[in-house]
């Protein structure tokens, strides 16, 4: 009689232990395709940092410096479309200006989200997770608002640089031969 019982356990153990081996699957499956939404968004709002941080300072310190020079040109030595070009890029750099911090803001965001996406993906992989489905829906919902948030400022700050960068790359020659011209006639080297 006791064999029978051994030989039942035997059988039925391995079988439960199968069963929960493949409950943990499924879960870390699900886990893993909430990680994977996440990734999807991650990358859209990668796609939105079209210039790299650098490039706008850049861009900002060049234009300040060159509005800061025509203070001292006399206005005689500026044709009328010269003149034209001079406000579009004194407008630029104003816009320039006001999204600087805010596209410094979100990109290092957008960096922390990523390092949190990719912890989460590493986590599930390897089972931390498992029985913890609390704990990851938590983080989970948490950096799934974060990036839906990162997503809109960063279309909104995209939607700003998208407006001007035509007219940015079309006056960037004109400017520079005013600049030069200028320089010249004030004496200074141009920067």
């Amino acid at each position: 009689k006791n064999t029978w019982f051994l030989v039942f356990i035997f059988f039925l153990f391995p079988a439960c232990q199968f069963s929960s081996d493949k409950a943990s699957e499924e879960e870390r499956g699900l886990m893993q395709q909430h990680v994977d939404s996440l990734w999807a968004k991650q990358k859209s709002v990668q796609g939105l940092f079209r210039l790299r941080l650098d490039e706008l300072e850049s861009r900002k310190t060049e234009m300040g410096a060159d509005l800061q020079q025509l203070k001292f040109a006399n206005g005689e030595w500026l044709s009328a479309e010269e003149k034209d070009n001079i406000i579009k890029w004194e407008a630029m750099y104003r816009i320039y200006k006001g999204i600087e911090g805010r596209y410094k803001t979100a990109v290092g965001e957008g960096e922390a989200q990523f390092y949190t996406v990719k912890s989460m993906e590493k986590m599930v992989k390897n089972g931390s997770y498992s029985g913890k489905k609390e704990e990851f829906k938590e983080l989970y919902q948490k950096t799934n608002a974060s990036l839906a948030q990162l997503l809109i400022e960063a279309g909104a700050i995209d939607k700003e640089i998208s407006a001007i960068e035509p007219t940015y790359q079309r006056l960037l020659e004109p400017m520079a031969a005013t600049m030069e011209r200028i320089s010249t006639k004030l004496g200074a080297k141009t920067p």
